[in-house]
């Protein structure tokens, strides 16, 4: 979906499911939370950050703390891919307040 909508306004995008990323053109890079683990990037998005999206609902067998524990961890990761620029966006109400 994203990829679709960055294409139709004509940026060059790349779907990755692995760790296999290619750097050495200048396109956007989709990439999940877990495989990018140990890789850097100048500029980070991380968007769609709504209850049952980040937050992710699948993780339905762990309790409720050991489930937010691992979602936090999962953003913090996230989070600190950028070694220049983050940007967060919801679009519609966020599913923590920066106070909790």
């Amino acid at each position: 979906m994203v990829q679709s909508q960055l294409e139709e306004q004509g940026l060059t995008c790349q779907l990755f499911k692995s760790r296999d990323v290619n750097f050495g053109d200048d396109s956007i890079k989709l990439l999940s939370f877990h495989s990018i683990k140990g890789l850097e990037f100048k500029v980070v998005f991380i968007i769609g950050l709504n209850d049952a999206v980040i937050p992710y609902n699948s993780y339905t067998d762990m309790d409720d703390d050991m489930q937010e524990l691992t979602e936090r961890k999962l953003l913090y990761v996230g989070m600190t891919r950028a070694s220049e620029c983050l940007y967060m966006s919801s679009c519609a109400k966020p599913s923590m307040s920066p106070s909790s």
